[in-house]
């Protein structure tokens, strides 16, 4: 009895660490695309998240388009909004998770018409077949 107590245990303990490092595993592949988000926004250059775009993917941009978009339009759509956008400052400052779906915030600085425009960012993350996706990018 004792000898199935501790295999119980033993058991337990390596299951509890194995969901702890695939969720470890998840986390860091999911920062990476945010970084890559936070670059390209920075840099003005879409194509550096492009790749993990989603097959539709909302975009809710402030002063522009509404609604869900093809990969490929979602792309088309955020070059031209931050192409015409002189970009000051951009990083994303908080990250969570709401009902297993990553997201990530920051502050958007940058100048339109000669006014310096503060807004937010919010990006959300979907896992589509087996890769982490974006789903959502709203600029409010």
């Amino acid at each position: 009895m004792k000898k199935i107590f501790i295999n119980l245990i033993v058991l337990i303990y390596l299951v509890s660490f194995i969901l702890y490092a695939q969720e470890e595993q998840i986390k860091n592949s999911n920062n990476e695309i945010f970084k890559l988000i936070e670059q390209g926004i920075k840099s003005s250059d879409i194509s550096l998240f492009s790749g993990y775009l989603g097959k539709q993917v909302y975009l809710n941009l402030k002063s522009g388009e509404t609604g869900y978009f093809s990969s490929n339009q979602a792309y088309y759509i955020l070059q031209n909004y931050i192409s015409n956008r002189k970009i000051i400052d951009f990083n994303f400052n908080s990250f969570g998770y709401a009902d297993k779906i990553p997201f990530a915030v920051g502050n958007l600085v940058f100048k339109f018409k000669g006014n310096h425009i503060f807004t937010q960012v919010y990006v959300s993350l979907t896992l589509q077949e087996t890769k982490w996706v974006i789903d959502k990018i709203n600029i409010y």
